[in-house]
């Protein structure tokens, strides 16, 4: 078939001080199919793609913030906490949108704590990923066409990690 869409992107990097970066993404997608074809979906077709679904794996909207300060120490290392929010709006995982493979709309927060040496040989983080521990869905499959037999691969839960780094 054939369809329309219409959308717009912004990414933002902004330094406003000495030691802050702020990161911002946004993105909006309107699509509409404007022709089906009949051998694909459409009304002689009820269990393809029909007017007013969208294609698999495309939110409508998506957007992501995040924020880090780089604080100096005496010893001339540098502390660095960062934090970091993601967005995204609802999906479906099959041209044939249904409640069985639809993805709920999520949002996921991250936070980082970097110690970089003086000499920039040695660098330690502790970090913290899906901070609220949310179950979400990255995939789902409609097993057998509109039965409710499903199955999906869930998002990482609430995980921590400790990285340690020596550059020579």
């Amino acid at each position: 078939g054939n369809a329309e869409m219409k959308g717009a992107e912004l990414e933002v990097v902004a330094r406003p001080i000495a030691g802050l970066s702020l990161d911002a993404s946004f993105s909006v997608l309107d699509f509409k199919y404007t022709f089906l074809d009949p051998q694909a979906g459409g009304p002689t077709r009820p269990t393809g793609p029909q007017f007013g679904m969208r294609p698999a794996y495309v939110p409508k909207i998506k957007w992501s913030l995040g924020a880090q300060y780089s604080f100096n120490m005496p010893s001339g290392a540098t502390l660095t906490p960062r934090a970091d929010v993601s967005f995204q709006g609802e999906l479906f995982t099959n041209g044939f949108n249904s409640q069985f493979n639809r993805i709920n709309p999520y949002g996921v927060g991250n936070a980082r704590l970097t110690w970089r040496a003086a000499d920039e040989g040695w660098e330690a983080s502790a970090e913290v990923t899906n901070i609220t521990d949310k179950y979400f869905y990255l995939t789902r499959f409609d097993q057998f066409a509109q039965t409710g037999v499903t199955d999906g691969q869930p998002g990482r839960p609430r995980e921590y990690a400790l990285t340690v780094k020596r550059r020579f």
